[in-house]
Formats: structure tokens, sequence, C-alpha cells
């Protein structure tokens, strides 16, 4: 994850272990999974352009599902392999990536279908922010929640990409790219991604269409009232998280405002966080798992980047607690 070269876009910064068999690139399904805030939803709705993309779903896929239901998340139609193309896009937020798509990849295996998936990962102190705009909330504990949340998620989805998914195999078309490298490079990040997962190459004008998905109103799936490509966002479980109900539908509509803007760089937000935020994210071993996992994304959280002196910053002790990669 060097970033595409020299700043520019000569190529995609695009991770890919074991890319789909191309016999298979009109048929089975993609799954876009990262962390909340992190650009799952602008990249599934991308991929979801692409001309061979029958099935858009719009709900979020969780493990349990998965592992209970199988693939009945997908339209009867997908699932009876209706159509000379027959390809679904869905996404989710599962952190124990490895776990879920193991548990995905023998559902599709059941229903004879081949299976790729794209892990998305942000800049981790741009998605606290992230956070912090549509919710309001940056207290200590919140911001020690996202952080241990991510450095998990984010480090999962490196082991997935160099070990695979601890099953009886490797696991095929697991692609990953950066959500800075998309947004600055869109057009050479989506074309890396779409040969990677396995769909029939893109260039020129269909990339520009497939990255203008803000004006996409087409209703893939048919269902009603969700909006195929997401021009809703289906909160479920009643957002009894969010506060009270004037609360939850600002943070929904902000929400919608929000996954269909055209694609722009939400990148470097973090630094309206102030340095007493900066701190606390910082701190102690959490802080320590954090820089080191966003160091395998090519992520700076030193204290120099941060603009953190060196007595300012509270670190953990010296020699503290790694992790396992």
């Amino acid at each position: 994850f060097s970033g595409a070269k020299h700043g520019g876009c000569e190529r995609a910064a695009v991770a890919l272990r074991s890319p789909v068999d191309k016999e298979h690139r009109r048929q089975g399904g993609v799954m876009v999974i990262g962390q909340h805030h992190s650009g799952t939803t602008i990249l599934r709705r991308t991929l979801a352009a692409h001309p061979d993309v029958q099935y858009d779903v719009a709900d979020e896929v969780n493990r349990d599902e998965v592992e209970k239901y199988g693939l009945r998340f997908l339209p009867t139609r997908a699932l009876q392999g209706q159509g000379a193309a027959n390809i679904w896009v869905a996404k989710s937020t599962e952190r124990n990536m490895r776990s879920f798509y193991r548990h995905l990849r023998v559902a599709a295996a059941e229903a004879s279908m081949p299976l790729s998936m794209v892990g998305v990962v942000r800049f981790p102190l741009d998605l606290m922010y992230s956070v912090y705009e549509r919710t309001g909330k940056a207290d200590d504990a919140i911001l020690h929640a996202e952080a241990v949340r991510w450095t998990h998620a984010s480090l999962e989805l490196y082991r997935l990409l160099r070990e695979g998914d601890g099953g009886d195999g490797a696991g095929p078309g697991v692609a990953a790219v950066r959500y800075e490298d998309f947004v600055r490079c869109p057009q050479s990040t989506v074309v890396g991604l779409v040969e990677g997962v396995g769909l029939a190459p893109v260039a020129g004008a269909v990339v520009d269409r497939m990255l203008d998905f803000s004006h996409h109103d087409a209703d893939l799936n048919g269902a009603g009232g969700g909006g195929g490509l997401g021009r809703w966002w289906p909160f479920g479980g009643g957002g009894a998280g969010l506060g009270p109900a004037p609360k939850r539908t600002e943070q929904l509509s902000f929400r919608n405002w929000q996954i269909n803007q055209p694609l722009f760089d939400g990148s470097g937000r973090w630094r309206k966080l102030s340095k007493a935020q900066l701190r606390a994210v910082m701190a102690g071993d959490t802080g320590a798992q954090l820089r080191e996992v966003a160091g395998l994304y090519g992520y700076d959280l030193s204290d120099e980047a941060l603009g953190l002196s060196a007595v300012e910053a509270s670190h953990g002790a010296p020699g503290g607690r790694r992790l396992r990669r």
C-alpha cells in the first residue's frame, strides 16, 4: 500500500490475493467490506454500476445472517441464476472479516456461486472525525472504541490478504484498497479492482459512468423503498443508539445526503480534532497498536505527523504489547 506512483495515478494502488478465474466473470458475487465511514457504500455503488452487475444489495449484510441463512439476502432471481450475466454486489461493515468471509464463501460454494471480496480501509483519524461529524459525539470513550475497532478490523483485512480466511482454502478474489487512493485516483483504482475481483474489464466512458453513481436512480435489485443504488439508507433496528427520534432523523438525513454526493476527497479532516482528542486516541497500548497496524497500510501516526510533541503525546510503555500479524 505505497499509494499511486509519485503521487499520480499511473497505477492502481490495489492489493490482490488469488484473482478470480476469468471464466467466472459473468456470474457470482462481489462483497465490499470495511469499517463504517470508510467508503464501503460509495465503493459498493461504484462496482454495482458495472455493466454486468444485475443486483445491488442496498442493505447491510452481517455474519450471523450469512451463517444462519446463507445467501438469502439476495433477490430470488439472483439465487436462481437467471440471465446471461448474473452478478450481485453487496456490502458489510462486519469487523471479523476473516470469519465473515469464510461463512460467505461456504454459502456461495453451496449455491455454486463464485465469490470475490473487496476490502476498503481509511486513515483511522479521518474515520473517527467522520463519526463525530455525523453523530456529534467524540468523547474519550468513543474515540477509544473507534481506535480499537479500526485496529481489529484492519488487522483482519491484512491477515486475510496474507493468509486467506483460515478455512480449508485461501479463498478467491480478495482485493483491498485505501479510501485515499480510491478518491484521489478513482479511474485507475476502479480498473484495478474490476480486474482483481473477476468482472469484465472496463475503460474510458464506462469507468466514468461507474464513478457517476450519485446520479444513478436505477433500482437494480427491485427492492422498493430502498433504492437499488442506495438512494436511501435503511437503518433497521430502530436506531436506538442514535438517541431520541428527532436526533435520529437529523442523522439519517445527513447520512443520506452524505452517501449521495459525487465522489470527493474527504481526507485530512482529522485535523479538526483537538490536541486533547488526538492524545486520547494515541494513549497507551491502544495508541501503540493503532500506530502499528496503520503502518501496515502506509499511514503515518507518528507524533511528528500528528503535530504532537514528545512531551504532549502519551505513549504506552516501551516494548509494550504488540499485535500478532
